[in-house]
């Protein structure tokens, strides 16, 4: 939305973080989960303090992640440019992980 002005439709919003595929990718998990793909969103779930949380992750070759968790309102932004590398993957994941477990409920 901008304003009161609806850009996207919310149903197209819907469809596209819907699981479509699921893609048994351990490396685009969070936390060993299984993830599934939408349209250009990747998506998955994690137990944080005994609750579980849907993720959405737009993800990019090096590490760039955009990550919404619309329970806790939570976008985060991570930029890196390590191309090629798996090892950014895990760092990422780390880093994601390590800002939900310090976030109050």
């Amino acid at each position: 939305k901008w304003g009161d002005r609806q850009i996207i439709s919310e149903s197209w919003i819907t469809e596209s973080l819907s699981p479509h595929v699921e893609t048994h990718l351990d490396f685009m998990s969070v936390s060993g989960e299984n993830v599934f793909y939408g349209y250009q969103w990747w998506t998955g779930t994690i137990e944080i303090k005994g609750r579980k949380l849907q993720w959405h992750a737009a993800i990019g070759n090096g590490g760039q992640r955009i990550f919404v968790v619309p329970a806790l309102d939570l976008t985060c932004v991570i930029t890196a440019g390590d191309y090629g590398d798996i090892d950014i993957q895990k760092k990422v994941r780390q880093l994601f992980l390590g800002i939900l477990t310090t976030i109050k409920d």
